[in-house]
């Protein structure tokens, strides 16, 4: 007891008898006396003790639903981006054969796995595009070829018998002059 003397007001902590005790010590100013109280440190720490433990526990039950929370969030929303993500892998190695995002929310990422899949859908039919139309151009390219070679094969029948006609006409002319200067000569 000879820790209180001195002490007129706060909290005091003491051992009497081999037991932790804390002491609230308060002074009446209006009767001059000292008020003191005693009490068991275990006595009034057991209530929060038990709540400490109580609250431990809470807040790891809380962790775990969190932890577990976030695993079926992040599966929910990660799961779909996975699967565009891949589509677009497939997409950006020029595979375009079974791109397929299969996305059931209707939520932004729902929204963007159809956009996705549209996306995927137009440029096959582009590419379907692009093929017809090469193999269309192959094609016209081999009917020019052809018509090409029948034109000049046309061109050179035509100069040889270009080449003919005017060999005929020099041996006509020929033939007139000859006939002119018998004609004179007569």
């Amino acid at each position: 007891m000879e820790k209180l003397d001195g002490v007129s007001s706060g909290i005091v902590r003491l051992q009497m008898d081999g037991i932790d005790k804390l002491a609230s010590i308060y002074s009446s100013e209006k009767t001059g006396y000292r008020y003191i109280t005693l009490i068991d440190e275990s006595q009034l720490f057991a209530g929060l003790n038990s709540m400490r433990k109580i609250l431990i526990g809470v807040l790891l039950a809380a962790l775990v639903i969190i932890v577990l929370a976030m695993n079926w969030v992040s599966n929910k929303v990660l799961a779909p981006l996975q699967n565009v993500s891949r589509a677009a892998d497939a997409i950006a190695d020029g595979d375009l054969r079974n791109v397929d995002v299969r996305v059931e929310t209707q939520d932004e990422i729902g929204v963007l796995a159809q956009s996705f899949q549209s996306m995927a859908k137009q440029l096959q039919e582009l590419l379907v595009q692009i093929q017809t139309s090469a193999k269309d151009v192959s094609m016209f390219s081999n009917q020019l070829s052809g018509s090409s070679e029948q034109c000049s094969d046309t061109i050179v029948h035509v100069a040889e018998t270009v080449g003919d006609i005017a060999g005929t006409a020099r041996d006509q002319k020929k033939t007139m002059e000859q006939v002119v200067e018998h004609i004179r000569r007569m």
